[in-house]
């Protein structure tokens, strides 16, 4: 690093004011929107799995709200502590949760990189991560993403830590964030590669200290993870399920591949999109600079990593564009230690400035934010219907199954490829309203909440084909289902007690 002079040095502490309160305004605008959140979706598993926790102070085996009797697989560790927050601050405080986690990411950036890493160098990733929306959406979403995000930003710090210290306590720190984001989300398991090739690369040029710690902390990131695999190996017969479930359904999942596996170009388009041109400008121009340089130091290694797993994702069967997004702040550091600390100093605070510029205007733009990632208004009202509808204990089919349950207090199932002891799937493929009845019975819905009309031809895993609803309107002709509710899009049908006749004109379901 140059040596600084008192003008320059200045300059840098207004510079570091001016991103510390870009960040605050960040964390401000989304604070303002926290509060308002309705769960949709995946966060009210998380949500509900957090309050069963926090009565139960154990962990479940099955859900019985969900899915028939969903097998409780996923690694506890977002769920602990959203346990630990009900408990203490009740369930409204989960909300705020995942921004709470955020701003603990940009602080880790900003304050926790060691002392050679250039101020410059943390004011770019800080920048990149708050001008990103994805990191935004998820500051405000109660999915893992946030918590894994933030455990991923330790893990780089802490490998630079590791790389200038050469010390066991940075090694450990490195194994535990690794481990604690493995016990987080299944994705994690390929940070597993980050103290791996370290400690690999580190061997290869003689630096058998280094090498040593590194594989050190590969060991004890095994060590924290193994207690979710061999929970899962002893209880659903696969320590890494669903991967290698022997409860797998062929069928629907091979309908899960084709409705959630993307095609590689399609993958990378959106990964793209959702790293945003800043951070895609920033880490492939710092790739690019070290390979004109031939360097390969960690900084590098970190970017390496991060775009070698985005381009290797597709390889796997289930590849989600939000399992890459915690990948940002460590490409953020990265990119930012590479180019930050390279660049001439007009280029540099040229570079920062467009840098906050994209930050401020990202924050401009996120009004209304959290109301995008509620549920849509129809649902709503078919929440309370279920909630007054149907008995306490009555199961409703549905397809939006986490949020229907979670709103209405009453179990929702749907079939899914795995975790489920039987699967409700003959609704969906027959056109006999006989038959259709006779699968209700055999598992146990007692209503179901369907559209008033379909156009799908055949079920894909998550849609509502047209012998379904073609099915639900002849039983309601015939009485043995009775329409308890209805909007100008959904109903919700009941198992008739009495075979009563049909009110003519009433009711408008069809199967196109």
């Amino acid at each position: 690093m140059a040596a600084t002079t008192p003008n320059s040095d200045r300059w840098e502490r207004i510079a570091d004011l001016g991103v510390l309160a870009i960040a605050i305004a960040f964390v401000a605008r989304l604070a303002v929107q926290a509060g308002s959140a309705t769960f949709f979706a995946d966060e009210c598993f998380h949500a509900h799995v957090a309050r069963w926790i926090a009565a139960h102070g154990a962990l479940p085996r099955v859900l019985p709200e969900f899915y028939s009797g969903f097998a409780y697989a996923y690694p506890p560790l977002f769920h602990m502590i959203g346990a630990a927050v009900v408990k203490a601050l009740g369930m409204d405080a989960l909300a705020w949760l995942n921004l709470a986690l955020t701003t603990l990411m940009l602080a880790v950036l900003a304050f926790g990189p060691p002392a050679g890493v250039s101020r410059a160098a943390r004011r770019w990733a800080v920048l990149l991560c708050v001008g990103n929306p994805a990191i935004a959406t998820y500051a405000l979403r109660f999915y893992a993403e946030a918590l894994v995000g933030l455990l991923v930003a330790a893990a780089a710090v802490l490998l630079l830590r590791l790389r200038s210290s050469a010390g066991w306590r940075s090694a450990i720190g490195l194994g535990l964030a690794v481990g604690l984001a493995i016990a987080t989300k299944s994705s994690a398991l390929a940070m597993l590669l980050l103290p791996l090739a370290a400690s690999v690369a580190w061997a290869a040029r003689g630096q058998r200290a280094l090498a040593a710690r590194a594989a050190g902390a590969t060991a004890i990131a095994v060590v924290i993870a193994l207690p979710v695999w061999l929970r899962n190996q002893a209880l659903f017969g696969s320590a890494f399920y669903p991967a290698f479930a022997p409860d797998l359904d062929p069928e629907l999942y091979r309908l899960n591949l084709e409705r959630f596996g993307l095609p590689a170009g399609t993958f990378y388009l959106r990964v793209a999109i959702a790293f945003g041109p800043a951070l895609l400008a920033v880490t492939l121009g710092a790739l690019a600079f070290a390979l004109m340089r031939r360097r390969g130091d960690t900084a590098v290694g970190l970017i390496a990593l991060g775009l070698g797993l985005v381009l290797t994702a597709p390889l796997l069967p289930i590849h989600d564009v939000r399992h890459a997004l915690p990948l940002i702040p460590a490409l953020a550091l990265g990119g930012g230690l590479v180019l930050a600390e390279a660049a001439p100093p007009r280029s540099r605070w040229l570079a920062e400035a467009a840098l906050a510029l994209v930050a401020i205007v990202t924050i401009g733009r996120l009004g209304g934010l959290r109301a995008r990632l509620d549920p849509p208004a129809m649902l709503g009202p078919a929440y309370h219907a279920v909630a007054t509808q149907v008995p306490p204990g009555g199961t409703v089919l549905s397809l939006w199954t986490y949020d229907t349950s979670y709103h209405s207090g009453r179990p929702a199932t749907w079939p899914v490829a795995w975790g489920q002891a039987s699967h409700p799937v003959e609704m969906f493929t027959t056109n006999d309203p006989g038959q259709f009845l006779a699968a209700l019975d055999r598992h146990g819905i007692d209503a179901l909440l369907v559209p008033l009309r379909a156009s799908a031809e055949r079920f894909d895993g998550a849609n509502y084909p047209r012998s379904l609803v073609g099915c639900a309107a002849a039983l309601v002709q015939e009485g043995r289902l009775e329409v308890v509710w209805q909007s100008e899009t959904l109903a919700l049908l009941r198992r008739s007690r009495a075979a009563l006749p049909r009110r003519p004109g009433r009711h408008n379901m069809s199967p196109r």
